[in-house]
């Protein structure tokens, strides 16, 4: 069964292409435009991972975790965060942040070392 994957982001460009992107790479993508959309769909279906924008409108990444942390504190450790600016991550938060502009290979180690944390 392939790893299942909630993109978290706003910008529908990008989330399209880098759901084409992980699906061309065997993982079950689903599409939240923003952190609430988000919390509601973990309601209704369980993900492997969670990979979100920072900044979003309604709920960003940063009010996204805190809520998991809250409210489903499992997810919490499966968050991915993907963000353009350096100091937009709190340095208490420990979740994986990947910096505007990457490469794909960036994001798809940092999830095969999510993968693997979860494995052990």
């Amino acid at each position: 069964m392939a790893i299942r994957i909630l993109l978290v982001d706003d910008n529908n460009d990008v989330a399209v292409m880098l759901a084409d992107l992980l699906g061309q790479h065997g993982f079950d993508v689903d599409i939240a435009r923003d952190g609430l959309t988000a919390l509601e769909r973990l309601q209704i279906e369980p993900f492997d991972l969670i990979v979100s924008d920072v900044r979003m409108p309604r709920l960003d990444g940063i009010g996204l975790y805190r809520e998991l942390v809250r409210r489903h504190s499992s997810y919490a450790t499966r968050l991915i965060l993907i963000t353009g600016s350096y100091d937009a991550i709190p340095p208490q938060m420990r979740v994986p942040v990947i910096y505007k502009p990457f490469e794909f290979t960036d994001l798809a180690r940092v999830i095969e070392l999510k993968l693997l944390a979860a494995a052990v």
